[in-house]
């Protein structure tokens, strides 16, 4: 067979999405939509993974409209849901995407390119849907010039490949919060880490719902006594919601 012909039958690369999940009829039918939307003509494959996680809501049957696979957990851990879904997904680039968050054609793209030249993983900047106050706004820029600058990826969308995701172990499950952090310091050690100049949109609730201060007393908490983040019950701000 001549080898311009059979390039053509080359297997078309393959990416999961992986989505964790819990009580969010909100928003995840518009995530799962923009991942539809994106993928349109896009020369890859792909399939979608909820991690349906102790949902008390209606995330099951949204999410069951859009013919995506869920697997039903009961975590209650950012990290082991993210692992779970992971572990039940078949692509060969897993991206990992918040329940409020919209992905983009051309992010996705960036995706499969940053890939081609040999990124082992990345993430992309993000932005805020609206209402949003201003200073959760100005908080957001300064931290995605952070970000950018020394190369970590906000938890709203990670990707890697999954040669690299068996390698690196996945998130680490002892963490409760900014796993998607030290996640990103284990993958840079593994090859080329990128963050996309494309952007997110995720919703704006938590600084809807927190204020300014609380969001500061909780950073500061973080900063000073980094084990917190191993203990879910004093890390409201992930796991408790308000309406």
């Amino acid at each position: 067979m001549p080898l311009l012909y059979a390039e053509r039958f080359v297997m078309r690369i393959k990416i999961s999405f992986v989505i964790p999940a819990h009580n969010e009829e909100q928003y995840i039918a518009g995530t799962l939509k923009a991942i539809s939307d994106a993928m349109q003509h896009l020369d890859a494959s792909y399939d979608v993974t909820v991690v349906n996680d102790a949902s008390t809501d209606k995330t099951r049957i949204v999410a069951s409209q859009f013919g995506v696979h869920i697997v039903d957990a009961n975590l209650r851990n950012i990290a082991a849901a993210r692992n779970f879904g992971a572990s039940r997904s078949t692509g060969d680039i897993i991206i990992w995407t918040d329940a409020d968050t919209l992905v983009n054609k051309s992010l996705v793209q960036g995706v499969l390119d940053a890939v081609k030249y040999g990124a082992v993983g990345g993430g992309c900047r993000l932005v805020f849907d609206r209402p949003a106050p201003f200073w959760g706004r100005l908080m957001a820029g300064i931290c995605v010039v952070i970000f950018s600058w020394i190369k970590l990826a906000a938890g709203s969308f990670v990707f890697c490949t999954r040669s690299a995701f068996d390698e690196s172990g996945g998130f680490n499950e002892k963490l409760f919060a900014s796993e998607e952090i030290d996640f990103s310091w284990r993958l840079k050690k593994l090859g080329k880490f990128v963050i996309l100049p494309d952007a997110v949109i995720t919703s704006a609730r938590k600084i809807r719902s927190y204020s300014f201060w609380e969001i500061m007393i909780m950073s500061g908490k973080i900063l000073l006594m980094p084990g917190i983040l191993k203990h879910r019950d004093k890390l409201d701000i992930w796991y408790e919601r308000r309406n």
